[in-house]
């Protein structure tokens, strides 16, 4: 960490957001899933998972847009709430890194490792990790959640 406290984003991020941005939603799209999930991704992935992350464009622009400006500040890691981290075993190493990083800098922080998911298994398939997260949040899982919607 530098002594300013800033976390400086990695350079292969500030060269792919300005990637995605020239290449347009479903191009970019491709190259974000390619970039997190490993080469071959997109053309192994469903229509389905592709029309999510294309719907998604400018949300994933507008967060490598906050991750490559460097938004980790002292301010940020300030924080000391509870945290849960999740980390796809199919992630890249700058992935990896990121999460280390948090995991140190937090104090409340509950980091879980799952091998069969890449990074953006969060976002294209909730389904799958909500169940983490409610686990954290919560203390249990959705089986025991029937009666909150009420």
């Amino acid at each position: 960490i530098p002594v300013d406290g800033t976390l400086a984003p990695p350079p292969e991020l500030r060269d792919l957001s300005a990637q995605i941005r020239q290449l347009g939603p479903i191009a970019g799209a491709a190259r974000i899933l390619d970039f997190w999930a490993g080469p071959g991704a997109w053309s192994a992935s469903s229509d389905s998972r592709r029309g999510a992350l294309v719907k998604k464009y400018v949300s994933l622009l507008t967060d490598f847009d906050q991750l490559t400006a460097g938004f980790w500040t002292p301010e940020c890691t300030a924080y000391n709430g509870p945290m849960t981290l999740l980390q796809g075993g199919r992630s890249p190493s700058v992935i990896k890194k990121t999460t280390g990083f948090l995991a140190q800098c937090y104090p409340n922080v509950t980091s879980q490792l799952l091998p069969e998911f890449d990074h953006l298994t969060p976002l294209t398939r909730p389904d799958l990790t909500n169940d983490v997260f409610l686990q954290s949040v919560f203390g249990h899982s959705t089986k025991g959640l029937s009666n909150l919607a009420a």
